[in-house]
């Protein structure tokens, strides 16, 4: 019977192969999404209004719906299979073995003549006159009485008229019903039998091992992707059903890295040799297995990062012009209100902060700039809460989109130095009533469009906007009497 099974497996080695395959491409995806959506929160933060942003989540939507569909396919699929199986007809030298249903029992029946005898589920039947059947405990049933089984499946063996004339003592063959299964299922089934009958508790080591690799895998993608919460407060709902996805995840690979499953592909490796021997073998090397360990690695996942950006952190690199630049500003679980950037940074000064270092940071409420920088770049507190900022002298531009989206902000002090203000730099700053600028300052047709805002100039004043011809990308200023 080994023999059998391990032939039948190599029979339909194929088949077999399908579902490791396709496993392992949706892991591959997966991860191909996850990664990519953690490459695009480093690079840029996902707004509501920004379509990028909006698109990963429904990457994500389509992919599980992707992984639900596949499922419920291939579900059908081996359902489709295995009533096929129930129904298929096994001719052998030795006769007809069926496993049928009630209806197609009835028909079967028919066809045979008086005095033949058959073999329904291990009981023994003479067919006599009228078409009834005589059981061999001496009851006579026709096919309204005959016992119902359980599953509406029987087992039907009988001899042919060829085999009786050659063996005249034939017995139909009584096929076991776990032998209709697919070879897989049939495999299952002795290995899982095996298995309890050797009263095994515990796992195996290269069980063991498989599964510290997957934890300590999903471990690191979910220490990513709560580091990724205090770079990109904006994302935190998002990164947060990324983590839950991924644990979900983790947990049903893990629950599937079981010893059957182990021992199942041990015995296809080692298709020459005994089943039991196989079992045995895989058994004995047995191990206690480490639940806990495996729990306390994704604590420290989700800790670690908690512990590390308890406060907030500034973080610099070196640039260009003989000092540093903030690169990041990161929240903390605990905030401040006001931020200081500091002047120097490793005894060098910091005259640089890069776009984007204080957007969506929605915890603070002023942020005092360092007195060396030059510019406000281009969307670096943009839809963020700050209150109030004051330039420093010394500042000649203020970026596109620099303050946009700021509805808190009430105060901004602007020196004489700046002599240009980017394109949305003030849009939609609801409390943003007044500013002042120097006479000259070069001022996009958009810069404060959709705020409330009205424009003062240093020794003069005005309101709303004065007589400029502005271009997106090249600015001019006509003469203006104050």
């Amino acid at each position: 019977m080994n023999n059998q099974i391990n032939q039948n497996n190599q029979n339909n080695n194929g088949q077999n192969q399908k579902n490791p395959k396709g496993i392992i491409i949706l892991f591959v995806v997966f991860f191909l999404v996850v990664f990519c959506s953690i490459f695009y929160s480093i690079i840029t933060s996902a707004i509501s209004d920004n379509a990028m942003g909006s698109l990963i989540p429904i990457v994500f939507i389509f992919f599980f719906i992707l992984v639900f569909v596949i499922g419920v396919v291939k579900t059908i699929k081996s359902v489709n299979s295995l009533s096929n199986s129930i129904t298929n007809e096994a001719n052998s030298g030795n006769g007809v073995n069926l496993t049928v249903s009630r209806e197609e029992l009835t028909k079967q029946l028919n066809t045979l003549e008086e005095g033949m005898s058959v073999v329904i589920n291990g009981a023994t039947y003479t067919i006599v006159k009228d078409h009834k059947l005589l059981c061999n405990d001496g009851n006579t049933y026709d096919f309204n009485t005959l016992p119902q089984a359980s599953d509406n499946v029987y087992n039907l063996s009988y001899a042919t008229k060829e085999v009786i004339q050659n063996d005249p003592k034939f017995v139909p063959a009584i096929i076991p019903s776990m032998y209709y299964n697919s070879p897989d299922a049939i495999l299952k089934d002795m290995v899982t039998n095996e298995i309890n009958n050797r009263q095994f508790v515990g796992t195996i080591p290269k069980m063991e091992k498989k599964k510290n690799i997957i934890s300590i895998v999903f471990a690191v993608i979910v220490l990513i992707l709560m580091t990724l919460i205090f770079f990109h407060p904006i994302n935190i709902i998002f990164n947060v059903f990324l983590i839950i996805i991924t644990l979900i995840i983790c947990l049903v690979v893990l629950k599937k890295m079981n010893v059957t499953n182990i021992i199942i592909k041990e015995v296809k490796a080692r298709p020459d040799e005994d089943i039991k021997m196989v079992i045995a073998s895989t058994l004995d090397d047995k191990v206690q297995p480490k639940k806990l360990l495996r729990v306390i690695l994704f604590v420290i996942a989700i800790i670690l990062p908690c512990l590390i950006f308890f406060k907030p952190r500034m973080m610099f690199e070196k640039n260009d012009l003989g000092g540093y630049s903030l690169r990041y500003y990161t929240i903390g679980i605990i905030n401040e209100d006001v931020i200081t950037v500091p002047d120097t940074h490793d005894g060098l000064p910091v005259n640089e902060i890069r776009g984007e270092v204080f957007k969506n940071v929605v915890t603070v409420s002023e942020v005092k700039l360092p007195s060396k920088i030059t510019e406000i770049r281009g969307n670096t507190f943009q839809y963020s809460s700050i209150e109030k900022i004051i330039i420093p002298d010394g500042v000649t531009r203020i970026g596109g989109h620099a303050f946009e989206g700021c509805g808190r902000l009430k105060e901004v002090v602007i020196p004489e130095s700046v002599k240009e203000i980017g394109s949305s730099a003030f849009r939609n700053c609801d409390s943003l009533y007044t500013v002042t600028v120097s006479i000259d300052c070069v001022i996009n047709s958009r810069a404060f469009k959709d705020s409330p805002t009205s424009i003062k100039r240093y020794g003069g004043s005005i309101n709303n906007y004065p007589e400029y011809n502005i271009d997106d990308d090249n600015y001019y200023y006509n003469e203006y009497n104050y």
